[in-house]
C-alpha cells in the first residue's frame, strides 16, 4: 500500500516545481515576444482600460437611468442618459473590437516568427533526428508550439488588461455609489 502522505508530499513538490517552471516560461515569452511589440501592446491595453472605463460608467449610470424613468418620470432625462448609454457601449464596442484586432496582428506574427525559428532548427537536424520520429511530432512543433506562446502572452495581457482593470472600476463604482455597503 503506498504511503498517502507521501504521496502528497511529492505531489506539491512536483506542483511547485511545474508553477516555478510555468513563471520562468512566462517571463521568456515576455522577454523574448512582448518586448518586441510593447507599443502595439501598450495601444492593446488602453483599449482595454476604455473599455473597462465604459463598463465601469454603465454600471454607474444604470441607477440614475432607473430613477429618471420609474422615480422622476422625466422624459428628457430618460433620452439624455439613454444616449449616454448608447455611446457608452459603442464606445466599448469599438476598443474591444479595436483591442482585439492589436492582439490577434501581434498574435499572428509571434506564430510566424516561432514558425520559422522552429522550421529552421528543424532544417539544421540530421537525417537519424527524423529518422527517430513520427512526421505528427513535426507538424505539432510547427503548428501547436508556435501557437502556444501567442495563448500564453495574450491571456497575460488580456487578463491584466481588461479583466483587472474592470474588477477596478466596478469595486470603485460599488465604492462611490454606496461606501458603507462596500
Amino acid at each position: 500500500q503506498p504511503d498517502r502522505g507521501r504521496m502528497n508530499d511529492q505531489t506539491l513538490t512536483s506542483s511547485s516545481h511545474e508553477d516555478l517552471g510555468a513563471v520562468a516560461l512566462i517571463r521568456r515569452l515576455v522577454a523574448e515576444q512582448g518586448l518586441v511589440h510593447w507599443r502595439k501592446y501598450v495601444i492593446a491595453f488602453t483599449l482595454m482600460a476604455v473599455s473597462a472605463a465604459c463598463t465601469a460608467l454603465s454600471a454607474y449610470l444604470i441607477g440614475n437611468v432607473i430613477n429618471e424613468a420609474y422615480v422622476n418620470k422625466n422624459l428628457t432625462g430618460i433620452f439624455l442618459l439613454g444616449g449616454v448609454t448608447v455611446a457608452l457601449f459603442a464606445t466599448k464596442g469599438l476598443a474591444t473590437y479595436g483591442h482585439s484586432v492589436l492582439l490577434s496582428q501581434i498574435g499572428t506574427r509571434i506564430v510566424a516568427d516561432n514558425q520559422r525559428r522552429v522550421f529552421a532548427k528543424l532544417l539544421n537536424e540530421g537525417i537519424g533526428f527524423f529518422s527517430d520520429r513520427h512526421s505528427t511530432e513535426f507538424i505539432a512543433r510547427v503548428s501547436a508550439g508556435a501557437a502556444a506562446a501567442t495563448q500564453v502572452i495574450n491571456l497575460l495581457i488580456t487578463s491584466l488588461g481588461r479583466d483587472l482593470l474592470t474588477l477596478i472600476g466596478l469595486v470603485a463604482v460599488m465604492v462611490v455609489k454606496d461606501p458603507l455597503m462596500s
